[in-house]
């Protein structure tokens, strides 16, 4: 048994490789130093920021690298694109408080004080933002549900203290993390509200011991897929050991 549905979850991870591309597009001031987004007005609607941003992408979809955009144009992969990348805008990265002036059209300025188009056109600046407790708290407990999950898939019963060792054990911290992290994935795809947990849980198998990101590292569906069994063969072999 597996949490994940195959496709569901490789699609997940494409668009979170090319939604970094596309951060990366506008961390470099790519955009903007080309011409800018060519918006058609300010954002005083109450569309949301997915709906806002996926316009723009849509907009500058043949202008934009074939990495750092969505699959197609189809609305689907629009929606997934958009829905990942604010979610990952929004909630792996410090509040911008000073929005520069945003092009509106080829001749003229104006200023839009919606927080996404602050985010966008002052990315250079933007921080990784800094986790707090409450944050490695809910990662936590995204990976105890992750866990959970999978028990109740291969209907295997484990008394809490056993639960309990298999979330503290220092050999699963990245298969834990991986999982968790494969579900929430699947969730931001599909428009759903995440926290900077998101962060926690990258953290944890992405960066090495000493903090710092993992020179190279390329997150792909059959990693998550190979923490998956990792993780549910040591959980089979507590059951068996415990019977």
């Amino acid at each position: 048994m597996t949490l994940f549905n195959s496709t569901s979850l490789s699609k997940a991870v494409e668009v979170q490789k090319r939604c970094y591309g596309f951060l990366h597009l506008i961390k470099n001031d790519r955009l903007r130093l080309t011409g800018g987004w060519a918006i058609d007005g300010l954002h005083t609607d109450s569309k949301t920021e997915a709906e806002r941003f996926k316009e723009l992408v849509l907009a500058h979809f043949t202008a934009l690298p074939e990495d750092s955009r969505p699959v197609s144009t189809n609305e689907d992969d629009l929606n997934d694109f958009a829905n990942f990348f604010v979610s990952y805008l929004f909630c792996s990265f410090d509040v911008v408080e000073d929005p520069r002036l945003v092009q509106i059209d080829g001749a003229t300025y104006s200023n839009c004080w919606c927080e996404l188009c602050a985010r966008l056109t002052a990315a250079p600046n933007l921080k990784l933002k800094k986790v707090t407790g409450r944050d490695k708290a809910i990662a936590n407990s995204l990976e105890a549900n992750a866990v959970n999950d999978l028990l109740a898939a291969e209907n295997i019963s484990l008394s809490k203290e056993k639960l309990k060792a298999v979330l503290e054990d220092p050999k699963y911290v990245e298969p834990r993390a991986l999982i968790a992290y494969g579900v929430e994935l699947i969730r931001r795809c599909q428009g759903e509200y995440v926290d900077a947990s998101s962060l926690v849980l990258w953290r944890r198998f992405a960066w090495d011991k000493k903090n710092t990101p993992k020179k190279d590292f390329l997150l792909t569906a059959k990693i998550i897929a190979e923490a998956e069994e990792r993780l549910m063969s040591g959980l089979r072999n507590l059951d068996r050991n415990f019977q």
